[in-house]
């Protein structure tokens, strides 16, 4: 069962180091696996998000496509409260690719390269990378605009 969380909290949290966040699958991705007799917890996404200055660095740890370290201007990314849950909208095509599965990685590179950032430690990646350890996570929804 996912933790709940508020906005205030995810931002001060972000400031001070990051917030982990678990970004549910896409309504697709949630047919697809039904359909497939799949658990979705697997197409969901654990996210680090990070305030830096003017900027937010969201991390996303994934072996999809989607995987990787992405950066915005502040003004782009809006943290929204619907129903009980949270909504991140993005500024579509405003990030800036820093580390990118889609490169041609081995899977131990990639993740050398995410640590090499800074923006999280081998322990983080190996205990988020783990479905068991996303359970605890809130769980959002990123819609591009």
């Amino acid at each position: 069962m996912s933790k709940i969380i508020t906005i205030q909290k995810i931002q001060e949290q972000m400031k001070k180091g990051g917030c982990w966040l678990l970004n549910d699958a896409s309504d697709v991705m949630k047919n697809y696996a039904k359909n497939n007799n799949l658990n979705v917890c697997h197409y969901r996404t654990p996210q680090k998000f990070i305030k830096q200055d003017e900027e937010i660095i969201i991390l996303s740890i994934s072996k999809e496509m989607w995987a990787g370290i992405k950066k915005y201007n502040n003004e782009d990314v809006t943290f929204r409260e619907k129903e009980g849950s949270i909504i991140v909208l993005i500024e579509r095509g405003s990030g800036k690719s820093l580390v990118s599965v889609i490169n041609d990685y081995s899977d131990e590179e990639f993740i050398q390269n995410m640590i090499n950032s800074g923006y999280v430690s081998r322990y983080e990646y190996e205990y988020y990378s783990n479905i068991e350890n996303q359970i605890n996570l809130t769980l959002i929804k990123i819609i591009a605009i």
